[in-house]
């Protein structure tokens, strides 16, 4: 894994990515709210380029 990491709290983005074929590298609770998840991803180019656009709807 060479490319960083996007940190997203918003379950739905992070379905809609998955249905896109990105891959959650990690589930976590949040720390300060752990009733409150966090998904990371890899953040490739792929990936930035779909979250970018699921981003300005």
């Amino acid at each position: 894994m060479n490319n960083p990491l996007k940190v997203l709290l918003n379950s739905a983005d992070a379905r809609a990515l998955l249905r896109r074929g990105h891959r959650i590298v990690d589930i976590k609770p949040k720390e300060d709210d752990a009733k409150m998840t966090i998904f990371v991803f890899e953040a490739t180019p792929s990936f930035m380029e779909d979250y970018e656009k699921l981003i300005k709807k």
